[in-house]
């Protein structure tokens, strides 16, 4: 049993990999979907902001992996996301894929030229004035009482 333990929590440090050895294959193919996909998506579209996510994806699969073996009777085998499309859901999901492709197109397209004619500090200035200014209006979006 305990060779099994360790097996589980070695295959668990590839996301999905320990969820297959135990036997939870829909959730180990979700996670590994979700994490070699993520990958694929933060190399194609060359926005590595979007990267943050991959280490929240690997060490849930090492922990789940973990709460499976040692806690059974309270494991649940699905992965817990509301994928309803309900309004509010897409509606959120619409403005992830916006900012998503603003933020591409900016640093993939707007930056680029801009450095041909602003040096390389500025354009840092620029970049990270930005940034923070979204985080700012996220922050105080998140602030505002819904009505």
């Amino acid at each position: 049993m305990e060779n099994r333990k360790f097996t589980a929590l070695f295959f668990s440090l590839i996301p999905g990999a320990g969820h297959l050895y135990l036997g939870l294959q829909k959730k180990g193919l979700q996670i590994m979907i979700a994490f070699f996909g993520l990958i694929a998506l933060v190399d194609w579209i060359h926005l590595p902001i979007a990267g943050m996510f991959i280490p929240i994806i690997w060490f849930y699969s090492i922990f789940d992996v973990r709460k499976a073996l040692y806690n059974p009777q309270n494991y649940d085998d699905s992965l817990n996301l509301n994928l309803s499309f309900d309004f509010m859901n897409v509606k959120y999901l619409g403005w992830f894929f916006i900012i998503l492709g603003v933020a591409a197109i900016f640093d993939n397209v707007v930056f680029p030229l801009a450095n041909i004619y602003i040096d390389w500090q500025t354009m840092r200035y620029v970049k990270s004035t930005i940034v923070s200014f979204i985080f700012i209006a996220l922050g105080i979006k998140m602030l505002i009482p819904r009505r």
